[in-house]
């Protein structure tokens, strides 16, 4: 059986492909930053324990508001890779359904549990691990997604199905899933590092106690993101060879995108380095938007010829989407505002 027979035919879409693409790397980019934020924060309570101190109490009141936020600014993404990779998505999120459907129950259970953290950090009884399984239950929907995301590229895996009808399709076979989901954890531990030090340049009253807990937050940060550049290296690696090949001078673009992302990220360490916690913050968004286009480089040529989003058929319809990027960009301007005003409240939930 040939790789294309199992494809699934593209639906139309009402306007041409890079609209979708633009909208895809933006909202996805805002997602991941967030995602990594609550993610490597819930890490970062987790592993320092009473040495977070009060910084600790402030960044746990976030987590809560910035998980809710997460799961928002997810479904733009969603929507867009659906209208992209439609034939794809569907049919690895059936084969994986069981994994899929229950990432939803875990993400409230991880919102449940870091809220009551938040309200009790230093509960003296079973409440203390209210922390440890939001986390669990985080780190479960992050192997879920990459489970599924890896099937989104390998159409050649799908004949699985013919074995295993139920469902309960687990790809960790696939030569990148293990470095794949590593590379996620690891960025997440750095910029759950570097939240916690903005958290306590923002908020922390003593300028010597910011100082301290801030210099944690970014060796945190630092050493995560130098084990990130190893797991990301992993990853290139297990790449197929004609696909690896593309970031190393094969094609211009993939190069280009991914030097630029590899300089972004220096940067970053070296701003972490240097205690420049803001400029750190920076670099890290420029890091995540530029990987975001070496991920979309990536699976497109994973997908090789399956894959053809010139060929879709388009219908014109200009009307909607004009309407829709309106109101993306005042959702969003309110969205900042909120954040903005919760900021200054001092993050009380």
């Amino acid at each position: 059986m040939g790789v294309l027979s199992l494809v699934p035919l593209p639906d139309s879409i009402p306007v041409p492909w890079g609209w979708f693409q633009a909208l895809l790397l933006g909202t996805f980019t805002c997602h991941l930053l967030l995602m990594n934020a609550v993610l490597g924060g819930g890490l970062f309570l987790l592993f320092a324990g009473k040495d977070a101190g009060p910084v600790g109490r402030r960044l746990a009141k976030r987590l809560p508001t910035g998980l809710a936020l997460t799961v928002n600014l997810g479904v733009p993404p969603l929507l867009f890779l659906q209208v992209l990779y439609g034939q794809f998505l569907y049919t690895s999120s059936v084969l994986t359904a069981v994994y899929w459907l229950s990432a939803v129950g875990l993400t409230m259970l991880a919102y449940v549990l870091m809220y009551g953290h938040a309200g009790q950090p230093e509960a003296p009884d079973w409440r203390r691990l209210f922390l440890p399984g939001a986390v669990a239950a985080l780190l479960l929907v992050s192997l879920i997604m990459t489970n599924t995301m890896t099937l989104v590229q390998r159409p050649e895996a799908w004949a699985a199905y013919f074995k295993n009808p139920a469902g309960t399709i687990l790809n960790i076979a696939d030569p990148t899933f293990l470095p794949r989901w590593l590379h996620f954890l690891l960025a997440s531990a750095a910029v759950g590092g570097l939240f916690a030090a903005l958290v306590a340049s923002k908020t922390t009253p003593d300028p010597d106690e910011a100082r301290a807990a801030g210099a944690r937050g970014l060796k945190w940060f630092t050493h995560a993101s130098l084990l990130q550049i190893l797991a990301g290296g992993w990853w290139l690696m297990s790449l197929p060879q004609e696909v690896m090949l593309r970031f190393m001078g094969a094609s211009g673009l993939a190069t280009a995108v991914f030097l630029a992302a590899l300089g972004a990220a220096a940067l970053a360490i070296a701003m972490g380095f240097q205690g420049r916690g803001q400029a750190a913050a920076w670099s890290v968004g420029l890091t995540v938007a530029l990987m975001t286009g070496v991920r979309e480089l990536s699976r497109t040529a994973m997908l090789g010829e399956s894959y053809r989003p010139d060929s879709y058929q388009v219908t014109g319809q200009y009307g909607p989407m004009i309407l829709f990027a309106v109101s993306l960009v005042l959702g969003l301007a309110a969205i900042a505002y909120m954040l903005r005003l919760h900021w200054r409240a001092g993050g009380r939930i």
